[in-house]
C-alpha cells in the first residue's frame, strides 16, 4: 500500500517544507539496529520520497555488518534512481575515527623511535577485552597505526591479546575475514574477565603490554574491571616500563559522569606516568553533526588526494574524476568486474585515501615534528621533496633527509599492507580484487621502483600538507 508517513504522523506542514528543501536527511538512531535498517527500507515505499527534487539521504545507526554493506551503497548500483541513499552510522567505527585524530591515542606515542631517522626500536604489544564491535575496530586501529620500521627496514614488531568470554563462536569467522594475520600477531583466547585463566593471561604479559581498550558494552563490568586492572598493574609491572595507555569505552551516557569521575581520580592518584586511563566513545563526542557526516574528514581526504594528484582540478572535481560514475564504468567495462566488485574496489580506494589523511600526524610524528611543527625544518623537508623526480624513490636532500623520507615511505608501505589484511587480502603474484589477492603484499625490496615511489608520494604529500598549513 501507498503509504505517507508524516501525514500519518499528522506532520504536515513539515512534509511541505521537506518537499522543498534542496537537501533532505532522516536519522534513525534508536538503540535498535535491526529496526533502523528497515525503517530506511520502509520510508523508500512512501509517497513523499516520490515528490522530493533530490535523493534523500538517510542515516541509520547501525553496525557495519556484511548484512548492511550492500545496503549502504544502494546508489552506486545502475538501478540507483529507483532508491534512496543510505548511510550507517556506527558508533564503533565513528569512536575510532575519533582517535585517530587524538595524538594522545596514536600508537606512535608507544613506541620508542628516532626522529632523525624514522626507524622504531621497540615492540607494539596491545591487549583488547571484548571482541564485538568495537574490540574488532581497535584492532583493526591498532594494527594499522602500529605498522612501523626498524632499523633493517622490517616491520616491527607487534602483537595483540584479545579476550572474549565467546571466543569460541567468534574465532572461525576473524580468522576467515583476516587471513594474512596469525595468531603471532592476533592471540584469540576465551576467557570470563573474572576467571583464574583471565588473570593468569594478565600476569603473563602485564610487563609486555603498552596498550590496552576494554570495550565489553556494559559499563558497569567495564569500569570495575579499569579499577582492578589499574591496581594489579600498580603492583605487578616493572617500574622502568614505559606509560602503560589504558582505554575503556562509554557506552550509556547516563554513566559517563561516574566513569569520568572514578577515571581521573585514578590518573590523579599517582604522581608518575606509569599508567594513564581515557574514557573513550561517549555519546557527546561521537554524535555531533560533523562525526555523523564525516564532512570535515572526507574534505581533508579529497584535498589530500588533488595534491597527491599534483592536479589543478578542484579538489572535488579530481574525487569525481577518480572515483565518480566514469571510473565506475571503466572498471565495469574495461576491467570486466561486477558492479559489487567495482564498487567494492572503489570504496577501497576512497578509505586509503581516508586513511592517508588521518595518518598524516602519525608519519610527522615520526619525523620529530607531532603536533608543534617546526616551520624552518618543514621547509626544508618541502624543499626536499620537490628533489625527488617522478618514479623514483631518490631524494636529493641531506644525507639526514635522504634515510628519512625513504624510511618513512617504507612505514607508509607497511601501513598499506596492514590496512589490506584487515580487508581480507593475501599475497599473490597477480593482483585479483575479487579473490581478494595482491601482489604489492611483500617486503619492500621485492617492489619495483615506480611502485615503492607510490609511498614516497604518500610521504611527500604529506610534507607539502603540513608545510601548507603552518
Amino acid at each position: 500500500n501507498n503509504h505517507d508517513i508524516l501525514g500519518t504522523l499528522q506532520l504536515n506542514n513539515i512534509g511541505e517544507i521537506v518537499r522543498k528543501s534542496n537537501r533532505t536527511c532522516f536519522y534513525f538512531f534508536s538503540d535498535n539496529e535491526e529496526q533502523n535498517v528497515q525503517a530506511a527500507l520502509n520510508l523508500q515505499q512512501d509517497n513523499l520520497l516520490n515528490a522530493l527534487s533530490t535523493t534523500p539521504v538517510i542515516y541509520v545507526h547501525a553496525r557495519k555488518s556484511a548484512n548492511n554493506e550492500v545496503v549502504d551503497h544502494y546508489l552506486q548500483y545502475d538501478n540507483h534512481a529507483s532508491w534512496m541513499e543510505i548511510k550507517v552510522v556506527d558508533s564503533a567505527i565513528l569512536a575510532f575515527e575519533k582517535l585517530k585524530q587524538d595524538i594522545w591515542a596514536l600508537p606512535v606515542n608507544s613506541v620508542e623511535f628516532d626522529p632523525n631517522t624514522g626507524i622504531v626500536s621497540s615492540p607494539f604489544t596491545a591487549l583488547i577485552i571484548g571482541l564485538g564491535g568495537t574490540g574488532l575496530e581497535a584492532f583493526k586501529f591498532l594494527y594499522e597505526y602500529s605498522a612501523f620500521v626498524d632499523k633493517d627496514g622490517k616491520k616491527t614488531p607487534f602483537k595483540c591479546y584479545a579476550i572474549d568470554r565467546k571466543m569460541d563462536k567468534m574465532a572461525g569467522l576473524i580468522r576467515s575475514k583476516m587471513p594474512a594475520i596469525t595468531n603471532e600477531e592476533l592471540e584469540l583466547i576465551q576467557a570470563e574477565v573474572d576467571s583464574e585463566k583471565f588473570w593468569d593471561k594478565i600476569n603473563m604479559v602485564i610487563n609486555e603490554l603498552n596498550y590496552m581498550v576494554i570495550a565489553l558494552n556494559d559499563d558497569t563490568v567495564g569500569l570495575s574491571l579499569v579499577v582492578n586492572l589499574f591496581k594489579y598493574a600498580l603492583v605487578h609491572r616493572r617500574l622502568d616500563l614505559p606509560t602503560l595507555k589504558i582505554m575503556v569505552r562509554c557506552y550509556e551516557s547516563g554513566t559517563e559522569w561516574r566513569m569520568g569521575e572514578v577515571v581521573r581520580n585514578l590518573n590523579r592518584s599517582i604522581d608518575s606516568n606509569r599508567i594513564e586511563i581515557r574514557l573513550f566513545g561517549v555519546d557527546r563526542d561521537l554524535y555531533k553533526c560533523d562525526m555523523i557526516l564525516s564532512e570535515n574528514i572526507l574534505r581533508q581526504a579529497k584535498e589530500f588526494n588533488r595534491v597527491y594528484e599534483r592536479s589543478e582540478l578542484s579538489a572535488d572535481e579530481q574525487w569525481t574524476k577518480n572515483f565518480g560514475e566514469e571510473e565506475m564504468k571503466r572498471l565495469v567495462e574495461e576491467k570486466g568486474m561486477s558492479h559489487y566488485h567495482a564498487i567494492y574496489d572503489i570504496n577501497r580506494r576512497v578509505r586509503q585515501n581516508v586513511a592517508n589523511e588521518l595518518h598524516r600526524e602519525t608519519k610527522l610524528i615520526l619525523m620529530g615534528l607531532g603536533d608543534g611543527h617546526v616551520s624552518t625544518q618543514l621547509e626544508q623537508l618541502c624543499a626536499c621533496v620537490d628533489t625527488r623526480k617522478e618514479g623514483s624513490v631518490v631524494y636529493s636532500g641531506t644525507a639526514a633527509e635522504n634515510v628519512l623520507l625513504p624510511n618513512l615511505a617504507r612505514v607508509e608501505h607497511e601501513r598499506w599492507i596492514a590496512s589490506h589484511k584487515l580487508m581480507g587480502y593475501t599475497y599473490h603474484l597477480e593482483n585479483d580484487h575479487v579473490k581478494k589477492l595482491h601482489k604489492c603484499l611483500c617486503p619492500w625490496e621485492d617492489l619495483d621502483e615506480r611502485t615503492q615511489s607510490y609511498d614516497c608520494n604518500v610521504v611527500d604529500t604529506t610534507i607539502r600538507l603540513a608545510c601548507k598549513n603552518v
